[in-house]
């Protein structure tokens, strides 16, 4: 989890929903580098000091706030051993797709997550976020292959460097032309077609 201070935990929900919100959309309007950690705090009405035993900086306070959309985006969603395991990906990725009309808000602080500047990637809080999101992908990818839907055949670490390498690039590809007219369900299952050429047994 991204380095928030143990302090935070102990502060009551609604204050702790209230500073994400108010992060939320600063950031989203103004990316992270325009984002004023400064304005954040005033309008959350707690002061600097405060805000510093919640978390370490603007980049950890990013990180929570991506945290909880993320943590939103996938509720709910989950994939068990089966023979449902590709229509499941796809309701994901269906999900997904049409944030961009349930919620633009998400999507802007997507966007700004995966155009993170160079130097910001090795920071603990960017490193652990990354970490989370690639055991998704590895319980999902894991799940896949205890069903039958996905291959066996290749080296653990290259299947899932492959799996993660293309739907990060088809991420960004959405993240950066979500703005056009795009119909959500079709473009999911392209993007899931892509994916099972890829990690489907070749003889499925």
């Amino acid at each position: 989890m991204p380095r928030r201070r143990p302090r935070w935990d102990h502060l009551e929900p609604a204050k702790q929903h209230a500073i994400l919100e108010i992060a939320a959309e600063e950031f989203a309007q103004h990316g992270f580098e325009g984002a004023s950690y400064n304005r954040i705090i005033a309008r959350a009405q707690v002061s600097k000091g405060a805000m510093y035993y919640y978390f370490d900086g603007k980049i950890d306070l990013f990180c929570a706030v991506v945290e909880a959309a993320m943590a939103e985006s996938l509720s709910g969603w989950s994939i068990q051993p089966g023979l449902d395991f590709w229509p499941s990906i796809e309701a994901m990725a269906v999900g997904f797709y049409r944030l961009a009309d349930a919620s633009p808000r998400d999507v802007a602080l997507y966007r700004q997550f995966v155009k993170l500047p160079e130097h910001h990637l090795q920071h603990a809080a960017i490193l652990t976020l990354y970490a989370e999101l690639h055991e998704v992908v590895d319980t999902a990818v894991a799940a896949g292959q205890a069903s039958g839907e996905v291959r066996t055949d290749l080296p653990q670490t290259m299947l899932l460097a492959a799996v993660w390498g293309l739907g990060e690039a088809l991420d960004k590809w959405f993240l950066d032309h979500v703005h056009l007219d795009l119909d959500p369900t079709h473009a999911a299952r392209q993007v899931v077609s892509l994916l099972r050429r890829l990690a489907a047994p070749e003889s499925a």
